[in-house]
């Protein structure tokens, strides 16, 4: 035992950084328990640790339902993570409580991340604080339509033809069929899982800002309560869009679908023709074959005719990113800078876009195998060739806007039929009280 003690003191004597380098971050995400990525997140982890053996990493988190309140929480009680992930709906709500985000522009100069095969600066729109970049987005998402290439066919219907909502409509009720004149339809042509999942009415929102609609003026902050629109013009008008194509044109599924995989599900069975959907929601994709695979395709976000003309897609594009605390112990700053130099790297980029990510780094993307993972690759050409980027904002009050609204107005529109204008009229009193609490 003497021997042991003797032996560990000349180690410490001789080589003291031994002991003193070592750095323990810890790292807060709610990506770490999505099915798809966990494993890869695993990865990425193990092969940061081996490459910097003198730093380890203590991931944790909480799913993404928990993970935003209770890491504000934390914050607020002095127990901030070293280095935080925030996606774009949290990432206002993180950088207002305690110490914030320190700006990392500089070092992602430095590191030639930014511009030409790296990052480009409007993915980084929504993790600016005055000006300057602090965070790092690893991974996106982008919404738009997909659609089953054999259904297209057979109605003679091209995708590129596809360009309003009313082109949307108009091909849905082609693609609404009874196949074995049972009386019954055997495939509709629009799939929404109407209304109890944020999905559909990020659908909603998103056709409003469009036209300048949503829950606050093109989705920009302040987000005071004098502010709110829930039901302007143009959110009743989209929100009667999405109304008539259930109740009117009943071109959608009948019932309700309350998985995150509930879009995809309806395309994969046939029972709908299209549907609206994200990158994230896609990873039962990947374990079509490539033939199969072939059968989807993708088409931009509808343009919306409103008062005399016909108005662009608005932003369809979310992140999520990781940015260093303005809380941590100054010994820990170095190791954080190695984590997110490693998370940007082209090597880490690669572990998590296999995972089922849409790369940020375009050489990551132009890279990846285009048979085994076309899922990311035609994802993030799709985006890539048709969203611009515009910058979002959030806070707590908005996050609770969209949990009021999904679970109960919505609802109460396409599944109940009510009226649109007076759900919305009621809505938007009751969401200001919400507001100014």
């Amino acid at each position: 035992m003497k021997s042991l003690m003797v032996i560990t003191l000349v180690l410490f004597l001789l080589c003291p950084s031994a002991f003193a380098k070592q750095v323990t971050l810890n790292v807060a995400s709610e990506l770490l328990f999505r099915a798809n990525l966990k494993g890869p997140y695993q990865k990425f982890i193990r092969l940061f640790e081996q490459k910097h053996p003198d730093i380890k990493i203590n991931a944790y988190g909480y799913p993404l339902a928990e993970f935003h309140q209770k890491i504000v929480t934390e914050i607020a009680a002095g127990n901030a993570p070293d280095i935080c992930q925030s996606v774009a709906m949290s990432f206002f709500s993180h950088a207002m409580v305690g110490e914030g985000y320190m700006p990392i522009e500089d070092h992602l100069e430095k590191w030639g991340y930014l511009g030409g095969n790296g990052f480009d600066r409007a993915m980084m729109a929504d993790y600016m604080i005055d000006g300057k970049i602090c965070a790092l987005p690893v991974g996106g998402v982008s919404w738009g339509y997909c659609y089953w290439k054999p259904a297209f066919k057979e109605a003679g219907i091209r995708a590129a033809d596809l360009q309003t909502w009313e082109d949307l409509i108009a091909a849905a009720r082609k693609l609404t069929v009874d196949r074995d004149g049972d009386g019954k339809i055997d495939q509709y042509g629009f799939g929404l899982t109407n209304g109890r999942d944020m999905f559909d009415q990020m659908h909603w929102e998103q056709l409003a800002w469009s036209i300048n609609g949503g829950f606050f003026p093109s989705d920009q902050p302040p987000y005071t309560p004098d502010r709110v629109s829930v039901n302007s013009p143009a959110s009743i008008y989209t929100m009667k869009l999405i109304a008539d194509a259930v109740k009117k044109h009943k071109v959608t599924v009948p019932g309700i679908w309350t998985s995150e995989k509930a879009a995809t599900d309806l395309l994969l069975t046939k029972k709908a023709a299209i549907v609206f959907v994200h990158l994230g929601m896609i990873g039962g994709f990947k374990f079509l074959k490539p033939d199969e695979f072939h059968n989807i395709g993708w088409f931009r976000k509808m343009s919306v005719q409103w008062q005399g003309k016909t108005w662009k897609p608005g932003v369809n594009i979310g992140w999520q990113a990781y940015g260093i605390r303005n809380e941590i112990p100054k010994e820990k700053l170095p190791a954080a800078l190695e984590f997110m130099k490693f998370f940007g790297s082209k090597e880490g980029q690669t572990i998590l876009a296999e995972g089922g990510q849409m790369p940020i780094r375009k050489d990551v993307a132009n890279e990846l195998d285009p048979v085994k993972f076309k899922h990311v690759t035609d994802f993030f050409n799709f985006h890539s060739q048709y969203y611009r980027h515009i910058p979002r904002h959030s806070n707590l009050k908005k996050r609770e806007i969209y949990s009021r609204f999904g679970g109960s107005y919505y609802q109460q529109i396409l599944v109940g039929g009510q009226d649109p204008e007076k759900v919305l009229n009621m809505a938007q009193k009751e969401i200001v009280a919400i507001m100014k609490k």
